[in-house]
């Protein structure tokens, strides 16, 4: 996938959370702001970092979390 590819799919993902909340009951129980958890333990696509960096979901707690996987 593409940094812009992922960048948009991030985006897309996070602007229509109460959407996909509706449709899916699942995901009601996440909040958006919780959309990416610090101790992610899975490397997460840089296209989808800087997204998470923009609207302040990506911490100091996820790029070191990120540091920790191989």
């Amino acid at each position: 996938m593409t940094p812009e590819d992922a960048y948009i799919l991030a985006k897309t993902v996070h602007g229509q959370w109460a959407k996909l909340q509706k449709d899916y009951p699942p995901l009601r129980g996440v909040a958006q702001n919780k959309l990416i958890p610090s101790n992610v333990v899975l490397k997460v696509h840089p296209g989808a970092v800087k997204f998470y960096k923009e609207v302040k979901l990506w911490t100091d707690k996820h790029d070191a979390a990120q540091g920790k996987i191989k």
